[in-house]
């Protein structure tokens, strides 16, 4: 019987050595797991501080580009004005006016050249998508709204662009329907004009005002875009006070 539980005890011990060692080496995995995990942070706050400092150099170079659109834009713009002006005072000339002067020649001629312009420029989006994508992959709070203001201005380029496309479909059609006792071009692509059969003719009147039409939605078309590019400027702004802090 005394050798039994002297065996029991034995063997209690021996469970007991067991249940130490088992909890030291879980001991040791838990440390090791928190090595890691530790690690991994570390890591990560690295590649975020790398990330945010590429982002705040994109940013700060955008924030340049933009102010170099915006005033590229607004000349433009006043360039269209000064279009839509000048085909409004031809449209002028041509209903009130009963005998033609040289001065009202002049505008006449000026109001023919730019028929054919809108004043739209073309632009490269391949920038401002690659901004929309660096802003997305950030954890920025606000990040969402500046996406959003890129997709407009690149809405805005589209728009500006099928407003072009129509445009010179639609010069082009009304080119061959207009009568040529009415407006025509000579080898050095001066204006040539009747300026009474002008004063009738309806399809040559709509030539002009399809012209200052379009003319007028370019201009807006620009104005939209100038406003995007305002916004999105403030919003980096925003976008930068946040990653430097």
């Amino acid at each position: 019987m005394i050798k039994f539980f002297r065996r029991i005890r034995q063997k209690l011990l021996s469970e007991n050595k067991f249940s130490k060692y088992l909890a030291y080496a879980i001991g040791e995995i838990v440390l090791v797991v928190i090595g890691i995990l530790i690690a991994l942070q570390i890591n990560n706050w690295n590649e975020e501080r790398k990330e945010n400092i590429t982002l705040i150099s994109i940013l700060k170079n955008e924030k340049i580009s933009i102010a170099i659109e915006i005033e590229k834009e607004e000349i433009q713009i006043q360039l269209i004005n000064g279009w839509i002006d000048t085909v409004l005072n031809a449209q002028i000339i041509i209903e009130d006016v009963e005998v033609l002067t040289l001065q009202h020649g002049e505008v006449l001629d000026k109001a023919f050249e730019v028929l054919p312009y809108l004043g739209l420029r073309t632009r490269k989006i391949e920038n401002l998508e690659s901004l929309s994508q660096s802003i997305s992959r950030s954890k920025l709070a606000s990040k969402n709204e500046v996406v959003r203001t890129i997709s407009n201005l690149i809405d805005g380029f589209g728009l500006g662009k099928d407003l072009l496309d129509s445009h010179q479909e639609n010069l082009f059609n009304h080119d061959k329907s207009l009568n040529s006792d009415v407006l025509r071009f000579n080898s050095k692509d001066e204006a040539i004009y009747n300026f009474e059969l002008m004063k009738t003719d309806y399809q040559f009147q709509h030539y002009l005002t399809r012209s200052r039409r379009h003319k007028i939605a370019s201009r807006n078309t620009g104005l939209r875009i100038v406003e995007n590019y305002k916004l999105l400027n403030d919003q980096i702004e925003e976008l930068l006070k946040e990653l430097e802090k």
